[in-house]
């Protein structure tokens, strides 16, 4: 005998026959979308081995409820000096976010880092780089929340980033000059 599925069954199906145990479903939604969008052309030299906040990226957001998550997007277009081999790392009101191991013989809370973006080239300093970046945090928490990325450079040597342009550029329009966008992207 056939049975109607759409007419003839109520109630929930159980857990034990592949069910949930659930008689109804919220669908999830996007609560807010915060964006920090630029075209400035900064220059960072953070010092050896030392972190350094790229201020444009500073983004505050603030979750309706302690359940909600933060999607955080970053696409962020830089251009290095020379061998300088950059890493960045996300905060949330000054607490780093998850970052990875550490490489090489440098100090840990040095060098670890969220994402690095890096090439090596016969004219590194006429490039400019994308690096993008997604980061879905649980932050538990109704306050205002302002996330930032923070840079830093390997090795001994001070060697410095230039958001938005490559690292050579001197002026708007001179042949290497470039003009790019950076943004963060925060979803509740």
């Amino acid at each position: 005998q056939a049975v109607n599925l759409a007419s003839n069954v109520t109630g929930t199906l159980a857990t034990g026959n592949g069910g949930t145990g659930a008689t109804s479903f919220a669908p999830g939604k996007i609560g807010q979308v915060i964006q920090t969008h630029f075209n400035t052309n900064t220059a960072y030299d953070f010092g050896a081995n030392t972190y350094g906040e790229l201020t444009e990226f500073r983004t505050s957001i603030t979750p309706s409820a302690t359940s909600s998550k933060v999607l955080i997007n970053v696409n962020m277009c830089f251009g290095f000096e020379s061998d300088s081999m950059p890493i960045f790392k996300m905060q949330r009101d000054s607490t780093d976010l998850p970052v990875g191991n550490t490489y090489g013989s440098y100090s840990p809370s040095a060098r670890q880092g969220m994402f690095t973006n890096y090439y090596r080239a016969s004219n590194e300093d006429l490039g400019v780089m994308l690096a993008s970046f997604s980061y879905l945090d649980s932050p538990s928490s109704t306050s205002s929340l302002q996330y930032e990325i923070h840079g830093n450079n390997r090795g001994s040597n001070n060697k410095d980033i230039r958001l938005n342009a490559p690292h050579s550029y001197s002026n708007w329009g001179d042949n290497n000059s470039s003009g790019h966008t950076s943004s963060m992207i925060l979803m509740e």
